[in-house]
C-alpha cells in the first residue's frame, strides 16, 4: 500500500495558476511534490504504507499536521490532507 500526503495551502497563498506554478518548480518539484493545476492540489506519494490519525503531526520538508485521512481502497492507497504548521 502507498501514501499519499496533500496539500492546498500553496493555492491559497497565491492566487494564478502561474504563480502556483513557479513557487512549485521552485521550491517543491524537486523535492518529489507533484502537482495537479486542473484539481488545486499538491501531493507526494512515498511507496509505503504509513499509518497516522487526524491531529497527528509529521516532518515532511517542513512540520505539517495531518487534517484528513483516507483509505483509497481501489487505489491501494492511504491518503492524508495535512496543513503546515
Amino acid at each position: 500500500m502507498k501514501t499519499k500526503f496533500t496539500t492546498k495551502e500553496i493555492f491559497d497563498t497565491f492566487k494564478s495558476k502561474s504563480q502556483v506554478y513557479q513557487v512549485y518548480e521552485q521550491y517543491f518539484s524537486q523535492k518529489g511534490w507533484m502537482i495537479d493545476l486542473d484539481n488545486e492540489e499538491m501531493f507526494i506519494i512515498i511507496d509505503k504504507e504509513i499509518n497516522l490519525n487526524e491531529g497527528d503531526r509529521i516532518d515532511l520538508y517542513g512540520y505539517r499536521k495531518v487534517t484528513w485521512k483516507c483509505l483509497n481502497i481501489l487505489e491501494d492507497i492511504i491518503e492524508y490532507n495535512t496543513e503546515e504548521e
